[in-house]
């Protein structure tokens, strides 16, 4: 009885998770926005809620799989359907990533290049190249291999390394808000 009405349930909902991952979907972008945009006014970018989406998208995938592959006895197909999946977050938050520094870099106006020049100073440039090879390089080389993606070692050396990104994006904001950023020229 109890697996029928579980299944009930299930087709009952199943109608609302569409819905349900587009509201999350507009509320966590607009969040971002609204979080970690506004500590600099002048920048603006319309990939920057989906990249961090992405990134979320990532770590949470990196937790389940690492949760799988602490269990007792891992399910070999379901760690393999994770890897995929998780080398298919990596390519989409790498290829976002860098199509907004294409495009902030190909434009080349100020008040967008204002934006990047505090995170590639003072060390952060460190910390931006960390991020690349722990979000995009390892994970990326090591989930493209077939056999990889059937070893609970290899997945989670390509799972593990995931910690937001964010604080890259939100701690070099002090030394973007300071008086002399925000005066104007009259």
């Amino acid at each position: 009885m109890l697996i029928t009405r579980a299944d009930a349930d299930a087709n009952e909902l199943a109608w609302l998770a569409p819905a349900g991952l587009i509201l999350l979907a507009l509320t966590t972008s607009f969040a971002v926005i609204d979080a970690v945009m506004s500590l600099d006014p002048t920048f603006a970018s319309s990939l920057f809620g989906l990249g961090f989406i992405s990134e979320i998208g990532a770590l949470a995938l990196s937790a389940a799989t690492l949760a799988l592959i602490c269990s007792s006895s891992p399910d070999p197909e379901a760690l393999r359907q994770l890897a995929r999946l998780l080398l298919a977050l990596v390519i989409l938050w790498s290829y976002l990533a860098l199509m907004q520094l294409i495009i902030v870099w190909q434009s080349d106006l100020p008040h967008e290049v204002a934006w990047y020049l505090p995170r590639w100073r003072q060390g952060w440039n460190v910390i931006a190249g960390l991020i690349v090879l722990t979000h995009f390089v390892a994970p990326f080389f090591t989930l493209l291999s077939a056999r990889a993606q059937h070893s609970p070692k290899a997945v989670g050396f390509a799972a593990s390394p995931f910690f937001p990104s964010s604080c890259w994006a939100i701690s070099a904001c002090r030394d973007v808000i300071s008086p002399t950023r925000h005066t104007s020229n009259r």
